[in-house]
């Protein structure tokens, strides 16, 4: 009933802002529907089709086959020393780092993209390696080489879940009914150890205690990972929502967030103080424009830096971009190159995701030592940048590429894992 009018152009630009929609979309069921209808028509307009090709020979309706080979392209280094991905335009392939996530349809079914993706041989296995929390194994490697003491490195090489942990101080700091629980098991002095093993034991108990354990940990997430680059709470909110579908509700809780996870982790608050103090760049900066630059772990300079992408480089990116290439070359060399005498000659790298390693393999009797193998190498080399701080990668089969796979044992070996749906 409003008589205000408003431009045009601003009303267009607004409703073409994925993130100004994605903000919204929790406020309103039309919006959240629009949002996951655009994503379907991104996998069927964008994705499906660089999937398929066509025979001229048949009819259209008998010309669509899939094709059998896809070829992911990478840019190698990006500023930060990550790799990205990208789709030639010249033959079949694919952005194999943006593979859109999953749909639930109404059916309860799910629409899994990654699962169109098979081993490259008939009857082969893909053999995932994906590195355990990496970057905050790289963060803590940093502030422990930078101050010689990380509490984060010291949840990790005692075994800790390192999200779990910060989800249990978050939880005890948040939630008055974990509060309680805890309180009423550990005692009334916080022990954070001892408050850790309650929230974690939650993973295993009923429906309500999993979903719990789910929600905190997954906050744990953007919070553990965005605060050691120097986010502020506004950006912390964005990054929590559209990286990893966590809802913040307000600056304030972001804040607070930011506070607990200070508390918990002393090291991240110096850091913080660290890079601006220690690491300027003289060269690139002005009066109205302070510039950072470090080194990266293999001795690479990055300069002309904001706050943010100094922190984030420096200790979480850079190391973990660096570290991931290593493995890479080393797997790629155990596959093809004789003179490793290695039990993966023969097998076929497919991809690399991330901080996850995807490897063809036969589907024999060695699968268990080969997938094995391909971790023990990928731990090694990313021990070259971490040192001191527990490195894991943790191996699953499957028969096709499956965002939920996981490691599946029988009799003790490896075997594939198969998807329930």
């Amino acid at each position: 009933k409003s008589s205000a009018r408003f431009d045009n152009d601003f009303l267009e630009g607004w409703a073409n802002d994925g993130e100004v929609i994605g903000e919204l979309a929790r406020f309103s069921p039309v919006l959240a529907e629009y949002v996951e209808r655009q994503g379907l028509q991104k996998l069927v307009t964008l994705e499906i089709p660089k999937l398929e090709t066509f025979k001229p020979d048949k009819a259209p309706e008998e010309a669509r086959i899939v094709v059998q080979s896809i070829h992911p392209n990478y840019d190698f280094l990006k500023r930060t020393g990550r790799t990205s991905s990208f789709a030639p335009k010249h033959y079949p392939g694919i952005n194999i780092q943006q593979i859109p996530r999953g749909f639930l349809l109404e059916d309860g079914s799910m629409v899994e993209p990654r699962r169109c993706y098979l081993p490259r041989n008939d009857g082969w296995l893909i053999c995932s390696c994906d590195y355990g929390t990496l970057e905050l194994v790289t963060f803590a490697q940093k502030c422990y080489s930078t101050f010689g003491r990380s509490v984060l490195r010291e949840a990790i090489n005692s075994g800790k879940d390192a999200h779990a942990y910060l989800a249990s101080v978050l939880a005890y700091e948040l939630d008055n009914d974990f509060y309680s629980l805890s309180r009423s098991l550990v005692g009334a002095k916080l022990d954070r150890d001892a408050t850790y093993e309650v929230f974690y034991s939650l993973k295993k108990g009923s429906d309500d205690e999993k979903k719990f354990y789910k929600k905190w940990r997954s906050l744990a997430k953007p919070v553990g990972l965005a605060l050691p680059g120097g986010l502020g709470a506004e950006t912390l909110i964005q990054v929590a929502r559209v990286v990893y579908g966590v809802t913040i509700e307000s600056i304030d809780q972001a804040k607070r967030l930011k506070t607990i996870w200070g508390d918990c982790y002393p090291e991240g608050p110096e850091w913080l103080r660290y890079v601006p103090d220690k690491c300027k760049d003289d060269v690139n900066s002005t009066e109205e424009d302070e510039k950072l630059a470090y080194f990266t772990s293999l001795g690479m300079y990055r300069a002309g830096c904001d706050f943010c992408a100094a922190c984030n480089g420096a200790a979480l990116q850079a190391p973990a971009g660096e570290g991931c290439k290593v493995s890479i070359f080393e797997v790629t060399r155990a596959c093809y190159d004789p003179e490793m005498h290695s039990c993966l000659l023969g097998c076929l790298p497919g991809a690399f995701v991330h901080d996850e390693l995807l490897v063809h393999l036969p589907n024999d009797q060695w699968a268990h030592e080969r997938s094995f193998e391909i971790s023990r190498i990928m731990v090694d080399s990313m021990k070259v940048i971490c040192p001191d701080v527990k490195v894991t990668a943790e191996p699953a089969l499957a028969y096709r590429w499956d965002k939920n796979m996981e490691p599946v044992f029988k009799d003790g070996r490896l075997v594939p894992w198969e998807s329930a749906s």
